[in-house]
């Protein structure tokens, strides 16, 4: 079902809005304008900078005074080239615009009909803060929209809104509040799509509440989320509708965490999490009640040498039961870990590894699967060859096990991308990314899928 038109059309003024803004704002301004009032304050643009190479010197020494401890090669500032911002109402707004056109051979993640195509994507983008003070503000309002060129079925209308609130005491008492609303579409290669004429699409509804109190060494955090779930029915190509009010569901949860910091460098901690995921409808189309219950305990450590290499690891249990008796349940160990390191500062690998259930409504026949047990690992590798010149190397792996019809799926990504720093106000980026899905199941579509993309941003 296609977004309504009023939406569409608001959608496109938003994009249109903010390109002749960031279009607007080119290297020919070279006035400061500010004002004591609230209005607005455009700091001045220098031209395209194109540096050399740096020497193992001045690596060093850009090193020294533009890194942080436990910072990446992708988050070090590089104020020659990050937008300034502007300053309205108390907030800094950071408006941008991406304009990106991607070539993909296989649009619909399918084993033997493969169709490629020509997608044009616009993504505005908008972030205020206030990050000074005891009381801190964050808004945001993004979209994405995509055009495909001979597949106009696929076209879609992603948007997004949310806003948060910090409160910190000098007493180390934290309170984080958080609300967003976002409408998306499901991605083809995703094991629930439906399989209708156009992509599911869904809105999801979150808020979340945290607390932080430290005392002494000992941190503790707990947490609450809120999430809510709502799925469009959809067609398929001789006219009849697909259901898909079976998958709406509100998901709770909340966690706690209590950390001992022995020193910077060493911090232990123990997490707990519980989840509660209630469905609207009492049964699915298939007949079956997919209310359930969990929790997580893991223990763990957070690492942290000199900021050269930092992160944490985590192990531990994990647990979902489902109320439906036939449904069985989903357990055992969780273990995951994110690492950071910087083997030169200008080089940084990044590893992630996960162990997560996650909800589906896949069946086979008659029997459902429970949920899926989602093992992930991925590393990642950036690096700086001019100031202004970031190149990376990615992959990761997928495999998910699908509960109670003894189906695994292996999906496997690599890609490798540029980005180009033009100045303050524009950039320019380059991307190609491989994607293969793999199943034990023979009535499970296997695919590959290759796609580049090229993409020029705006920004202020």
């Amino acid at each position: 079902m296609k977004p309504k038109g009023h939406i569409s059309q608001l959608a496109l003024v938003a994009s249109l809005a903010a390109g002749t803004s960031l279009i607007g704002a080119s290297a020919a301004l070279a006035k400061d304008y500010k004002s004591a009032n609230g209005e607005f304050q455009v700091a001045q643009v220098s031209g395209i900078q194109v540096p050399s190479a740096p020497s193992a010197a001045q690596a060093g020494a850009y090193q020294a005074s533009q890194e942080r401890r436990g910072q990446t090669v992708r988050e070090r500032p590089r104020p020659d080239y990050d937008a300034k911002g502007i300053l309205f109402g108390g907030l800094v707004f950071t408006p941008e615009l991406r304009i990106q056109e991607e070539y993909n051979d296989n649009i619909f993640a399918d084993e033997n009909n493969e169709e490629s195509d020509f997608i044009t994507k616009i993504r505005p983008r908008i972030v205020g803060r206030d990050d000074e003070g005891l009381h801190r503000f964050r808004v945001s309002g993004e979209a994405d929209i995509g055009i495909y060129a001979d597949n106009d079925d696929e076209n879609y209308e992603d948007y997004a809104f949310a806003g948060g609130y910090r409160y910190g005491t000098p007493e180390f008492i934290l309170l984080f509040l958080d609300a967003g609303y976002r409408q998306s579409h499901e991605n083809r290669g995703s094991p629930d799509d439906v399989n209708g004429v156009e992509p599911t699409e869904f809105d999801t509804t979150s808020a979340s509440i945290a607390i932080e109190r430290g005392v002494r060494r000992l941190k503790l955090r707990l947490s609450g989320t809120y999430d809510e779930l709502d799925f469009d029915d959809v067609q398929t190509s001789v006219g009849t509708t697909i259901n898909n009010d079976d998958r709406d569901r509100t998901v709770y949860g909340a966690n706690a965490q209590v950390t001992f910091e022995f020193s910077e460098n060493y911090k232990p901690f123990v997490r707990g999490g519980w989840n509660k995921r209630e469905y609207d409808s009492a049964l699915d189309d298939n007949g079956f009640n997919r209310d359930s219950d969990g929790y997580t305990v893991v223990g763990g450590v957070e690492l942290d040498f000199g900021g050269v290499t930092f992160g944490e690891f985590y192990a531990g249990y994990l647990s979902q039961s489902y109320d439906d008796a036939r449904l069985s349940e989903a357990d055992g160990y969780t273990a995951g870990a994110t690492i950071y390191w910087n083997p030169t500062g200008l080089t940084s690998v990044t590893f992630d590894a996960d162990r997560t259930v996650q909800e589906t409504t896949v069946v086979d026949g008659a029997t459902a699967a429970t949920a899926t047990l989602d093992n992930s690992v991925g590393i990642r590798v950036d690096h700086e060859f001019l100031r202004n010149l970031i190149a990376s190397l990615e992959g990761n792996y997928l495999r998910r096990n699908f509960e109670g019809i003894g189906r695994t799926d292996d999906e496997y990504q690599v890609g490798v991308s540029a980005r180009y720093l033009l100045n303050q106000y524009f950039e320019a980026g380059l991307s190609y990314r491989h994607r293969t899905r793999n199943s034990d199941l023979a009535t499970v579509e296997e695919f590959g899928q290759n796609i580049v993309r090229i993409e020029i941003v705006g920004k202020l």
